[in-house]
């Protein structure tokens, strides 16, 4: 790692990475139920960037904590897109996994390695 990144900055990195996968998702959902290929095209230029914000966030934070974030925001995403979007239903073992994942990015937090990045 260069230098120690703001961990706002490091958030917003992350955000960013989340909302990409998110689109990418969505994209690639509606280029198999849809066959267009534009969004196929638009799923793949959205990992693509994926891959470009954690090359850049990799610089700065470590690559555990900043995957445990991006995973559990993900988790997150992932049912917004599929509840919102494609009709995909929500039990009470969604929002448990949900619940989780919100305690996986608190505890990291207060992890005190995680606090001086």
């Amino acid at each position: 790692m260069k230098m120690k990144m703001n961990i706002q900055l490091l958030y917003l990195f992350i955000f960013a990475i989340t909302f990409s996968e998110g689109f990418g998702q969505f994209c690639l959902k509606k280029a198999k139920s849809n066959e267009c290929k534009y969004f196929l095209l638009f799923g793949i230029l959205s990992y693509a960037i994926v891959a470009s914000l954690l090359f850049q966030t990799y610089e700065y934070a470590p690559v555990g904590n900043t995957n445990l974030i991006w995973s559990c925001l993900s988790i997150f995403v992932a049912f917004f897109v599929g509840y919102s979007f494609f009709s995909e239903q929500i039990n009470k073992f969604t929002i448990l996994s949900l619940f989780f994942a919100t305690l996986s990015i608190y505890f990291a937090q207060k992890h005190e390695k995680f606090q001086n990045i």
